[in-house]
């Protein structure tokens, strides 16, 4: 089995044991599904003997980046993004090149 294949297989159990996750909080409401979800998360690491594939910086850019995104613009309220679409663009536009800024002052003088 690839490295791939072996991350495919890790996902998908992943998404079995939130899903389960998922249905043990609604039979028990007084536990919050991201609790479960991090004590389920303990748990996995816990497992001796357990080798989990290597996660690379690429491969969370094409494996999780584009569902988030994809959530996100599902659950965004346009009306309410029209209405405050001035501070948008400015944290947008604005606030990149205020940050670029201060990252290249303190990039310059530390190094």
């Amino acid at each position: 089995m690839s490295a791939a294949q072996g991350f495919l297989f890790f996902l998908l159990l992943l998404g079995l044991a939130a899903t389960g996750l998922r249905l043990v909080s609604r039979t028990a409401p007084t536990v919050p599904y991201p609790v479960l979800l991090a004590a389920g998360g303990i748990l996995i690491g816990l497992v001796p003997g357990l080798r989990l594939p290597p996660i690379g910086p690429d491969l969370i850019l094409v494996a999780f980046v584009p569902g988030l995104v994809f959530e996100a613009s599902l659950s965004v309220d346009l009306d309410e993004m029209w209405r405050r679409l001035v501070p948008i663009g400015l944290l947008a536009v604005v606030g990149v090149f205020v940050t670029v800024g201060i990252i290249g002052v303190l990039t310059h003088y530390a190094l």
